[in-house]
C-alpha cells in the first residue's frame, strides 16, 4: 500500500465517510444508501461490508451515468463472503433527471411506521453540478428520513442554472456573472497549487509567487481566497438544505489537506431522522456521568428524568423521551440561539432577560416560534 500513495489517499477518505456515518449513528439501523456518482463503487463496496456485519437488513444502490470497469460490485455478483447478502444495486441514470422514489419503489411513505424507509445519500467525488443536481435529487424525494453525506469537490465546475444556494448569494448581490468568477477562484486551492508544484519543480515556488504577485497575492494568500470560495458555494448549499427540512446541516473538515485539499464533508439530517436517536442512549452506555443542557434551564426535571432512565438501563423509555426532547431543543439552540432559550425561559416563569450585545433579541413572533416545539411535545 506504501507504494501505491494513490490507493491509500481514496481508503482515508472512505474511512472517513464511513466514521462519520458511524459517528452519525447511521450505519447501526436499517438505511437505505444511496451513493451517487458512484463510479468503480468503493464506498458502497465497503458499506456492503459494514451493512453485512450489523445485520439491519440494509441495502445499497449505485448512481452513475457512465459505464464503469473494474467495478468493485462485481466481487458481489461473485459472491465475496465478506459482504453477506446485502443487496446492491447499480442504476445507470443521469441525476439530473432522477426521481428517487420511483427507483427505491418505497411501498411505505407516511405510514410513520418504524420500518419506514431512510435514506442514506453518499458521495466521494460529485463533481460540481452534480453535486447540486443530487442534493434537489434528495428534496424532492417524499421520503421523510433521509440524511446526507457529500465530499464536495470541483467547485469550479458548478454553474449558477442548477446551484440550489441560489437564493442566499442573491441576497448579498450575487448575479450569474458573480457565481462564474466566484467557481473560478475556487481553483486556486486546487489547482496548481504550490504543494503539487513543488514536487514537479523546486524552482516552482518562486514561479508562483511571480504569477500572484501580479494580481497583488501571495501564495498563501491566493489558496486562502480559493479555500474561501468553495466555503461560501457550499454555505449556499446549506442554507437549501435547512429550507427544504434538513434540520441538522454542517460542512466539517474530514480529512487531512495532505491527503486531498478537497478535504470538506457536507453532512445533514432530517428532523425524522434526528429523532430515531436517543442522545442519553449513546452517551450513557460508554458511560458519560452528566450533560450541559440548554433545556437545563427550561425543564431541568424532564433532562433529569431522561438521563435517570438511560443510567438506570430502561433505553426505551429514555429514548422516547429523548426524541421528544429533540426538537425544543434545536429552538432554543440552533434555530434561535440565546435569544430563543431566553425567552422561552420567560414563558415558564424563569428570568431569562435580555441577551448581550452584539447579539439581538427576539421579537414577539419569535418567542412564539420558539415556544411552539415546547407545547407540541406536551411540555
Amino acid at each position: 500500500m506504501q507504494d501505491c500513495p494513490g490507493a491509500m489517499k481514496h481508503l482515508c477518505q472512505i474511512a472517513s465517510i464511513l466514521g462519520n456515518l458511524e459517528r452519525l449513528c447511521l450505519l447501526s439501523r436499517r438505511c437505505t444508501f444511496v451513493e451517487f456518482g458512484a463510479g468503480r463503487g468503493a464506498v458502497s463496496y465497503w458499506l456492503s461490508k459494514v451493512a453485512s456485519e450489523s445485520k439491519k437488513d440494509s441495502e445499497v444502490f449505485l448512481i452513475d451515468r457512465a459505464s464503469q470497469r473494474h467495478k468493485l460490485d462485481n466481487r458481489l455478483k461473485d459472491g465475496d463472503e465478506a459482504l453477506g447478502s446485502v443487496p446492491v444495486s447499480r442504476i445507470k441514470a443521469d441525476i439530473e433527471h432522477l426521481v428517487l422514489d420511483s427507483l427505491l419503489d418505497v411501498p411505505r411513505l407516511d405510514t410513520g411506521s418504524e420500518d419506514e424507509t431512510r435514506i442514506v445519500a453518499v458521495t466521494k467525488h460529485l463533481c460540481g453540478a452534480a453535486t447540486d443536481f443530487a442534493l434537489r435529487c434528495l428534496a424532492n424525494s417524499k421520503i421523510k428520513d433521509k440524511s446526507v453525506c457529500f465530499a464536495t469537490c470541483c467547485h469550479h465546475r458548478c454553474e449558477w442554472k442548477s446551484y440550489v444556494g441560489k437564493s442566499v448569494l442573491q441576497s448579498y448581490g450575487f448575479n450569474a456573472s458573480n457565481f462564474r468568477v466566484l467557481c473560478s477562484l475556487t481553483s486556486w486551492l486546487t489547482c496548481g497549487s504550490r504543494k503539487r508544484e513543488e514536487k514537479l519543480d523546486p524552482c516552482s515556488d518562486e514561479i508562483s509567487q511571480q504569477r500572484y504577485a501580479k494580481l497583488g497575492f501571495t501564495v498563501n494568500e491566493s489558496e486562502e481566497i480559493g479555500r474561501i470560495c468553495k466555503d461560501i458555494i457550499d454555505a449556499g448549499r446549506i442554507n437549501y438544505l435547512k429550507s427544504v427540512g434538513f434540520a441538522d446541516a454542517n460542512c466539517c473538515i474530514y480529512v487531512p489537506e495532505s491527503v486531498t485539499p478537497e478535504n470538506v464533508l457536507l453532512i445533514a439530517k432530517t428532523v425524522e431522522s434526528l429523532k430515531g436517536l436517543s442522545i442519553f442512549h449513546l452517551g450513557c452506555q460508554p458511560g458519560c456521568v452528566g450533560t450541559v443542557s440548554a433545556l437545563a434551564n427550561i425543564i431541568p426535571e424532564v433532562v433529569c428524568k431522561t438521563f435517570s432512565l438511560a443510567k438506570c438501563g430502561s433505553w426505551d423509555d429514555a429514548s422516547a423521551l429523548n426524541r421528544r426532547l429533540i426538537q425544543p431543543n434545536m429552538a432554543v439552540t440552533s434555530q434561535f440561539g440565546v435569544a430563543g432559550l431566553k425567552a422561552v425561559m420567560d414563558a415558564y416563569g424563569y428570568y431569562g432577560g435580555s441577551v448581550r450585545r452584539p447579539l439581538l433579541s427576539i421579537d414577539e413572533s419569535g418567542a412564539k416560534a420558539a415556544m411552539k416545539p415546547f407545547l407540541e411535545n406536551g411540555f
